[in-house]
């Protein structure tokens, strides 16, 4: 047998040995030029793993351990990889590819848990209304205890609830989501809610309750009434609750507020949650007569110092007003959806998701800085689940 030590490759040989070295650590050589690595940070929201200092290299295990977490991190085309193995999960074998996410029939989505670890959450709080008597009755307590506190402001207070998509299409639920908590949400509308306690609830204070179940009812298999792709209303939805809502607060619109509206090409809002940019269709309506400009210089100035974080806010102003009065919407994530809806009744319209409120901050912020907008009408906004949860209020004074 010939000593491996006498062995000589040939050209040829050797060639091909470095050509399959070379193709094995192409996926991670071409990480470094050709992928964006700031974009797989932001996505998966974390730091990417960088290369180890070759110093490292006398402590072998903790060296080695950190560089194969930097090809990982670093591996050419992988966030590609990513969204293509998405989309074909969900176009093709109409299969999630995120846990928060649930596929209904006819191509729905949707969302079944807003926080980590409690799948179905969402169907089982709103569906079901489970709360203990206690805990339901020390909420509408906090609730009406905060209302109050804007009313003898003089404030006109509006509580408006969007209906979301598992009570207002619970047909579409899957099968993968368990029988009796479909059999919930389809019996939801035959039974009092807590919306209806909330209505009773406000009774003799001057308060509306706006929650127009029975209304979307009817318009909500209209074509992209509410976007199926979508976790949050949009177009006509939006449109025809603030027509309906502003109708009832004594402010007729014109003509042109419902004359023009087209479909437009957009992008799922669950985007972020898929991994890849959906694309939809959704009704835009065009409010150019009115003459609306957004800005939002003078209300980020005017929130700071008052709410640090807020990142999901707005500014309107109409030239033709249908009235002279001034709006606030406080709001959850569905504010951000309506406003401009709203804009073509009110001579100035300010949106603030207060979701992100601390509470060291809520003091001055319903107090002071409320009264610095000096609003006419302030709409509570907040969509059915989020209403009946009371998780909008863990942050204030009034926390039940």
């Amino acid at each position: 047998m010939d000593d491996p030590k006498n062995i000589c490759l040939s050209w040829p040989a050797k060639l091909i040995m470095i050509a399959v070295v070379l193709m094995l650590l192409s996926p991670s050589v071409s990480g470094l030029f050709f992928t964006d690595h700031d974009a797989r940070s932001k996505w998966e929201k974390r730091t990417l793993t960088d290369l180890p200092p070759i110093q490292d290299v006398v402590h072998p295990k903790i060296f080695f351990s950190r560089f194969n977490s930097f090809l990982n991190d670093h591996m050419g085309f992988s966030l590609f990889a990513n969204r293509f193995y998405r989309k074909l999960l969900l176009n093709l074998f109409k299969d999630t590819p995120a846990s928060r996410i649930t596929i209904g029939k006819d191509g729905f989505i949707f969302m079944n848990d807003h926080r980590s670890g409690q799948k179905y959450g969402v169907f089982n709080t709103l569906c079901r209304q489970g709360r203990a008597e206690k805990p339901k009755q020390r909420y509408m307590e906090a609730l009406l205890s905060f209302i109050d506190s804007l009313t003898s402001r003089g404030y006109r207070v509006t509580i408006a609830a969007p209906v979301s998509k598992p009570v207002l299409y619970p047909e579409k639920l899957p099968n993968s989501v368990p029988g009796n908590l479909v059999a919930d949400c389809l019996e939801f509308s035959r039974h009092k809610n807590a919306i209806h306690e909330i209505m009773e609830t406000m009774q003799g204070k001057n308060v509306l309750v706006f929650y127009p179940y029975e209304l979307f009812a009817k318009h909500k298999y209209e074509p992209y009434f509410y976007p199926k792709q979508n976790f949050h209303w949009s177009g006509k939805s939006t449109h025809l609750f603030a027509a309906t809502l502003l109708s009832k607060l004594g402010i007729q619109m014109d003509e042109n507020f419902s004359s023009q509206a087209s479909l437009i090409e957009s992008f799922s809002d669950t985007s972020n949650i898929l991994g890849f940019k959906y694309p939809i269709r959704v009704w835009e309506y065009n409010y150019d007569e009115y003459g609306i400009t957004s800005d939002n210089t003078y209300l980020a100035k005017l929130l700071e110092g008052y709410y640090e974080t807020a990142v999901d806010f707005s500014c309107y102003r109409t030239k033709f007003p249908i009235t002279k009065r001034r709006l606030l919407i406080l709001s959850d994530s569905f504010g951000k959806y309506i406003a401009k809806d709203l804009a073509p009744a009110y001579k100035e319209t300010f949106h603030i998701d207060i979701m992100r409120l601390k509470k060291n901050e809520t003091d001055m912020f319903y107090s002071d800085l409320i009264d610095r907008i000096a609003p006419d009408d302030i709409i509570l906004l907040l969509h059915d689940n989020g209403m009946v949860c009371g998780y909008w209020m863990s942050h204030t004074n009034y926390a039940w």
